[in-house]
């Protein structure tokens, strides 16, 4: 009988923490401030991340550029991607060529995915992507870090899923 409830309290707890892995939505899991932002006037948004990620990106860049149109003059991506493996070629063609010079603002944010885990879909529940999306802020004009951010997201079905949530992070971020 023991061995019973001792079975059962093992069991409720493991399951209780896979279930806490599987949270749906977006969490800011480390927030770093080096330095305090003097002016947040104009933010470029450096891309480092693979080719096949620029649906994502071009969706989150959008929702980005709705967040801050009011509190910042100008807001800007460069899209530095790169793949390792052969990139499919209407990756390539979704990639905006328009580089700005990183010396023309105030701010400088690197966005790069890390930890991508894919869990397949079942019969019980969808297709669960999780990962991190790590934020470097800088100065432009030092190039000094100002700030090292991590966001970690759990969609359902599609990397975009949540890029609304993530988005308003990333402006309070900049903004603060």
């Amino acid at each position: 009988m023991k061995k019973l409830y001792l079975f059962t309290i093992v069991l409720c707890s493991s399951l209780f923490s896979f279930s806490q892995d599987l949270e749906i939505g977006v969490k800011l899991i480390e927030n770093n401030t080096v330095k305090k932002v003097t002016s947040s006037k104009s933010v470029l948004f450096v891309i480092e991340d693979d080719t096949h990620y620029i649906h994502f990106y071009l969706d989150l860049a959008r929702k980005i550029k709705r967040k801050l149109r009011k509190s910042t003059s100008a807001v800007d991506f460069n899209y530095e991607m790169s793949s390792e493996f052969k990139p499919f070629e209407f990756d390539l063609k979704r990639i905006p060529n328009k580089k700005y010079d990183k010396s023309n603002y105030d701010i400088v944010c690197f966005l790069e995915t890390s930890n991508m885990k894919n869990f397949d879909a079942t019969k019980e529940r969808e297709r669960v992507i999780i990962f991190d999306l790590d934020l470097n802020i800088s100065e432009s004009s030092t190039n000094k870090t100002i700030e090292i951010a991590k966001l970690h997201i759990a969609a359902n079905n599609f990397i975009a899923d949540h890029n609304k949530e993530a988005a308003h992070l990333i402006s309070e971020i900049i903004i603060q």
